[in-house]
C-alpha cells in the first residue's frame, strides 16, 4: 500500500521499479486521492495491477478513474 506516497511518475517509478523482483501481487494507491491522472500514468509503465483505494468515492471520480484507465481493481468500501 504506497498510501499515497508518491507525487511525480518519476518518483513513483524509480521506487516501484526496484521493488519488481519481489513479484508484487498488486500496487494499492500510490498518490494522493486527487492525482488519478497520476496514477493512470503508472498503471500504464508498471506491469504490476494497480488498486484505486482512496482515488474513487463518487460517480464523477469513478467515470474519470475508467476514463483515464486509472487502475485494473478497485476497492470498495459498502456503506
Amino acid at each position: 500500500d504506497g498510501n499515497g506516497c508518491y507525487s511525480t511518475l518519476d518518483e513513483a517509478l524509480q521506487e516501484l521499479e526496484t521493488m519488481l523482483p519481489y513479484r508484487l501481487a498488486l500496487i494499492e494507491q500510490p498518490v494522493p486521492r486527487e492525482r488519478i491522472a497520476l496514477m493512470a500514468q503508472i498503471r500504464k509503465r508498471i506491469r504490476v495491477p494497480m488498486m484505486a483505494d482512496e482515488s474513487v468515492f463518487t460517480r464523477e471520480e469513478l467515470a474519470e478513474a475508467l476514463d483515464l484507465e486509472a487502475f485494473d481493481i478497485l476497492s470498495v468500501y459498502p456503506g
